[in-house]
């Protein structure tokens, strides 16, 4: 046999090779009931559990995140105001200046404060899909959306979980103390 005919016999057969399927051998293997519940007790419920702490976590970090940007951005609408005010009165550009730049400030915070509370939305939802997976009640996700009503002489607010219409709610805001309807718990609100 010579080089080229060896050459071309070699070629002819890794073409026939080639065009066969390749055999899948893992598709012949039967797991035994042994290795799948190993499988759900080591690897999948482990994961399960620190995919729920994640969220919780991070659902919780997004919630404190909005709140405190969200505030400072209330006290720097505040500071802007009284520097705006005090420009006008003392004649100085510079305060004027500073008042804008101090409004300016408060806008980024309320909507980095607002990009947050959409974060901790998410991060319920993300929650919700994990616990319905595993058959456990979902937390409910409460709407920043108030409604005002008038009752006699007092101002209250009401507000629903629009989501699956949970409890409803009442805070009066003499007392700045919110009740659940069904009387089992007091919370203070911030």
């Amino acid at each position: 046999m010579t080089f080229t005919n060896a050459v071309s016999e070699l070629r002819s057969s890794l073409t026939r090779n080639a065009m066969k399927k390749p055999v899948n051998h893992l598709a012949d293997i039967e797991v035994g009931e042994n290795i799948k519940v190993q499988i759900m007790k080591d690897l999948i419920e482990p994961m399960y559990i620190s995919d729920v702490k994640s969220a919780i976590k991070e659902k919780k970090c997004w919630k404190f995140t909005g709140q405190v940007f969200e505030t400072l951005s209330k006290v720097l609408v505040a500071v802007g105001g009284i520097i705006s005010f005090s420009s006008g009165y003392y004649s100085n550009p510079t305060l004027g200046f500073v008042a804008g730049s101090v409004s300016t400030v408060s806008l980024a915070m309320l909507q980095f404060s607002s990009f947050s509370y959409g974060q901790n939305k998410k991060q319920s939802s993300e929650l919700n899909i994990l616990l319905t997976k595993l058959d456990i009640d979902t937390v409910p996700e409460l709407s920043r959306e108030v409604l005002f009503k008038s009752d006699d002489d007092s101002k209250t607010m009401d507000a629903t979980d629009s989501k699956d219409g949970h409890e409803e709610k009442t805070v009066n805001y003499s007392t700045m103390i919110e009740k659940d309807t069904n009387e089992h718990q007091d919370q203070i609100v911030l």
